[in-house]
């Protein structure tokens, strides 16, 4: 939201429109937070924070960041910090590291706090009261008509219908380019989501059971069918069938020159006996797109998988993850800290190694399934030619 909110008031100040309210972001508890959060997540809100200070100064968006020591501040975001409070230091060392003396006035008074940088200085905080509160509540529904109201925190929802990211958006760059297919929202941006599909790129959907894969793949094919012009979608499952209908499938796409969407589900339990997925994995066929669904901890471990391939593109979805291992599948840790509440679809998305959080949309009743082709899958000579 405040990145949102920084590039738009950069947006209006090159149109020079009148500058924008001010506002005052407040982070409490910073040394809790460190405390609880791993290196890794420490040192994305650490670089993520500092970014926004300093990139929100010069737009009227000031930060007042509160810690119970300095050493909580990491050295990245220390020099960023302008003026500093140093609430009652409870000894020589703890000023010292905050930048300032201590004073023998200053201790146990609450609410006097040293001026760091300004030796000799203090100040008393004010405490409100219970009116004081109700006048600044008043102040400010005074003010409510000539300043716009800050906005509100987005919460990503648990169900996300279809028709919220079907045919919202589409990018071709080429046959042999990305093809980009809205099938989730971003608890980022609370927008819509892309999943990214390049030839020769295949990429995994995984979680445990019952986390939403089979769904996700309906969802996937399902816009993409709705925004690739003359797309064919063939499914592959772990059936015993005849081994003719995705050889088929894709001769006949070739032959009409038509895009293919290749999903595979419960890839774990797929035996590829003839050697047909892993060329088409490796294949780079510029029609030719593949998502391969399957349970994490089965596909993590699997080694020598015909779906191995989808490890080295860095960009898949992970439903309902264990964030301590699930990001070795694309040797890509996730952040420990992240919030994953909600129930089937709540999902991290990987893009070329950048993650967030997603719900992913499906349909109802009244959403028209696509007719896929029958799941089965066969020798490679088409590969071959």
């Amino acid at each position: 939201m405040i990145e949102r909110e920084i590039s738009r008031r950069r947006a209006t100040a090159e149109e020079n429109a009148p500058p924008p309210e001010e506002w005052v972001i407040i982070v409490d508890g910073w040394s809790t937070l460190r405390a609880g959060a791993g290196d890794a997540t420490m040192g994305y809100l650490s670089d993520t924070l500092t970014r926004l200070v300093v990139e929100g100064r010069s737009v009227g968006i000031g930060f007042v960041l509160g810690a119970d020591r300095a050493s909580s501040f990491s050295s990245s975001i220390a020099p960023s910090i302008g003026t500093r409070l140093v609430l009652g230091p409870a000894d020589a060392h703890e000023a010292a590291a905050s930048g300032v003396r201590l004073a023998p006035s200053a201790v146990g008074i609450a609410g006097r706090a040293l001026v760091a940088a300004s030796p000799g200085v203090q100040v008393q905080m004010a405490r409100a009261g219970p009116n004081d509160i109700s006048l600044v509540a008043s102040m400010v529904e005074q003010n409510r008509s000539v300043r716009r109201p800050p906005p509100s925190v987005s919460v990503l929802p648990d169900h996300v219908p279809l028709t919220a990211v079907i045919g919202t958006q589409f990018a071709d760059d080429g046959p042999a380019m990305a093809w980009r297919v809205p099938f989730a929202v971003s608890g980022q941006s609370m927008q819509t989501a892309e999943l990214v599909l390049r030839p020769g790129e295949p990429v995994f959907v995984v979680g445990p059971m019952r986390s939403g894969r089979s769904t996700a793949l309906t969802t996937i094919a399902a816009s993409a069918l709705a925004v690739v012009p003359r797309l064919r979608v063939t499914v592959v499952r772990p059936v015993e069938l005849s081994l003719a209908a995705l050889a088929g499938d894709v001769e006949d796409a070739i032959a009409a020159a038509a895009p293919l969407l290749v999903l595979v589900d419960d890839a774990e339990r797929v035996n590829d006996v003839d050697g047909l997925l892993a060329g088409l994995m490796a294949n780079r066929n510029d029609r030719v797109r593949i998502v391969v669904a399957g349970r994490t901890d089965a596909l993590r471990s699997a080694y020598g998988h015909w779906s191995s391939p989808a490890r080295r593109t860095r960009h898949g979805v992970a439903l309902q993850p264990n964030l301590d291992t699930d990001g070795e599948l694309w040797s890509s840790p996730f952040p420990r800290r992240l919030r994953l509440r909600g129930g089937p679809g709540r999902a991290i998305l990987l893009s070329d190694g950048e993650i967030q959080v997603i719900q992913v949309a499906r349909g109802g009743d009244w959403v028209e399934r696509p007719n896929f082709a029958e799941p089965a899958f066969s020798h490679e000579e088409w590969l071959l030619r």
